[in-house]
Order: structure tokens, then C-alpha cells, then sequence
């Protein structure tokens, strides 16, 4: 299913229920996840290959003087983020008035977003004003850092944006995703008729509707109430194994492992992949605990990455000599017992 394709098919309305946490995803803080998906979204849409899957969402659906509501319990951020990468590069496009024969509801007087949320009544008006407004991408104002084109200063700047605003941290991070959408997507308009082609949908998700498996919010609360976030080395330990997986090693670039069964050809991801979790993994267990009592090596490891990668760049640049020999010097010995 592809975000538009709940609206134009399913002819539902999506409402971000109370029970949801602030969007996230343009936060400050989160600028890596931040950018990573703006990446991945980019390249989908360049690519132009069809069912490109963001994995679940699913929900409850609700019946409310004849709408039916998605109430979405898992997918809050990326499907916040597609709202706004849908009414960013419509746009650009000129093509607001497509957008919301799908994306708003006009009762003759006041045109509201079918996307919506409860956990403020400010964000929900928010999301209505954007979709029932038009914005001059071609005059954007620059930003109190002097910077051009500045999307959400402009947005800032328009009659109907209320300063109690800059209190809803849920705007404040659409407003800080949508001028790195700005960043990444202003040069590609073509990218709005690939996003909402119902015939070939190319960012996709699993729609799963809880309530047809007799599931009710309180899965919700537990996953959540148990749920801890992922390390700095567990994210890193993931990404890199996926570079690895990418590059092109060619045959040569096998490793031999003896088990008990005999001995086994790995892949240099598979190698990766074995070490770091049995045999490198126990040589940093007993050192645990020299960054803090947590029993956890994570920042053990991850900070030895750190001086391997450190080492490595400062042996190897070319352009970097200067702070090669200063990096000698300071362990007091030669070139060729600093490469030992």
C-alpha cells in the first residue's frame, strides 16, 4: 500500500491518536535518521523501481459519521514524514490542486487535511492550514542566518503561522524536516507524479490492521513500555555490515573458518558478522565496565573502532602527511614500527 493509496482507494482519513508521541524524525537530535530516510526516499523515487517497502504500519480503523479513520499504533514518523514530502513536492510541481482531491476534504467553507493529528490541537490545525494554503517556492525568504531559500522561515513568516506555534514541538519538527526535504528534493518535481502513481507505486509499506487480528492498543503500550532505543554501536554494528554486503570483494576476498563441523568459506560480511558477535565480542566482555557499571561493552568497542578508523586515516591520507608524522612523533617512534 503507498500513502496516497490510502486515501484515493481506501478512502480513509489518518488521525495521529493522543496516545503517539511528538513527530520525532525532525528533531535536531535526530538529524542521522533524518537524513538517512530522506536518502533512501530520494533514491527510490530516482530509481523509479516499483514497491520499494518501508516495512509495517498498522493500526486500528474507526468509523465516525460515515469517515473511516486509520488510527496508525506503529508508523507514526515515516508516514509524517511522506505528508510532508507529498505537500512539498506538490508544491513544486504545481500541483497542489491533485494533492488535495486525495489529501483534503473542501465542505465549501473550510478545506481540512485528511491527515491529522489528536495529541495537540495545535498540530492538527497546523496540517489543515498546509494543505489548504499555497506556498511561492519560487520567493522564499532567507533565514535569520542569512541563508536562501529558506522554507520554514517563509512558513513562519505567512498570516495564518501563530507564534503559540513555536511551542508544538510536533511543528517545530515538520517545519525543520521540511527544509531538509527542501534541501534534497528542490530540483525534482517529476518526483510528485512517481510518488502518488497508484499504477506503479514505488514507496511502499505492509498495511496491517490490527483489529482483523483481534489485537487491541494495549500491544501498543507493552512493545512501547518495554522497548529500549538501539546503542550508537548496535546502529553502526548494522550499518556496516550492509556497506559491507554492498561492495564488490570479488573471490580472492574469502575467510576460513574452522567449527566443528569442519571448516567453512565466509564472505567478508558473513566474517564481519561471525566475529562481532562471538569472538570479538567476548575479548571486549572482560573490559565492560571501564566506561561505566552498565555491564555493557558497547562504548568499549565502539570507542576502539573509533581509534582504528582514526589511525587508519591519519596512516593513509596523502594530504594528510603533516598529521601523520605529528601522530608518529607523539608515540615516539618511526614509520614503519608506527605501520607495525
Amino acid at each position: 500500500m503507498s500513502f496516497s493509496k490510502l486515501f484515493s482507494e481506501k478512502k480513509f482519513k489518518i488521525e495521529i491518536p493522543i496516545i503517539q508521541r511528538d513527530y520525532a524524525q525532525g528533531r535536531y537530535s535526530s538529524t542521522e535518521v533524518r537524513v538517512l530516510f530522506l536518502d533512501a526516499l530520494y533514491n527510490y523515487l530516482d530509481e523509479n523501481k516499483s514497491n520499494r517497502d518501508l516495512d509495517f504500519v498498522y493500526g486500528s480503523i474507526r468509523e465516525t459519521d460515515g469517515e473511516t479513520y486509520f488510527i496508525p499504533l506503529d508508523g507514526q514518523q515515516r508516514l509524517t514524514t511522506l505528508f510532508l514530502l507529498h505537500w512539498y513536492l506538490a508544491g513544486i510541481s504545481d500541483n497542489t490542486a491533485t494533492l488535495r482531491e486525495f489529501l483534503a476534504t473542501d465542505d465549501g467553507e473550510v478545506i481540512k487535511s485528511n491527515f491529522t493529528y489528536e495529541t495537540r490541537t495545535s498540530s492538527r490545525e497546523f496540517c489543515d492550514e498546509l494543505i489548504a494554503n499555497t506556498i511561492d517556492f519560487d520567493n522564499l525568504l532567507p533565514s535569520d542566518e542569512g541563508m536562501e531559500n529558506n522554507l520554514s522561515q517563509t512558513i513562519q513568516d505567512i498570516g495564518w503561522y501563530y507564534l503559540s506555534w513555536e511551542n508544538d514541538p510536533t511543528i517545530q519538527s515538520m517545519l525543520t524536516m521540511l527544509d531538509a526535504i527542501h534541501a534534497k528534493f528542490k530540483d525534482k518535481p517529476e518526483f510528485f507524479d512517481r510518488l502518488v502513481d497508484n499504477r506503479n507505486p514505488i514507496i511502499t509499506f505492509l498495511f496491517l490492521n490490527l483489529k482483523e487480528f483481534k489485537l487491541t492498543d494495549d500491544l501498543y503500550i507493552k512493545m512501547n513500555a518495554r522497548g529500549k532505543p538501539l546503542t550508537t554501536f548496535e546502529n553502526f554494528k548494522a550499518k556496516f555490515e550492509q556497506h559491507i554486503g554492498k561492495l564488490d570483494w570479488g573471490k580472492a576476498d574469502q575467510r576460513k573458518f574452522s567449527f566443528e563441523a569442519g571448516e567453512r568459506i565466509l564472505s567478508p560480511k558473513d566474517y564481519f558478522v561471525h566475529k562481532i558477535d562471538t569472538i570479538w565480542a567476548n575479548l571486549f566482555w572482560k573490559y565492560r565496565n571501564v566506561n561505566g557499571k552498565d555491564n555493557s561493552y558497547d562504548d568499549e568497542l565502539m570507542n576502539f573502532v573509533r581509534v582504528i578508523m582514526a589511525n587508519e586515516y591519519a596512516l593513509t591520507s596523502a594530504s594528510e602527511k603533516d598529521i601523520q608524522q605529528e601522530y608518529l612523533r607523539h608515540l615516539g617512534c618511526t614509520q614503519t614500527e608506527g605501520l607495525y
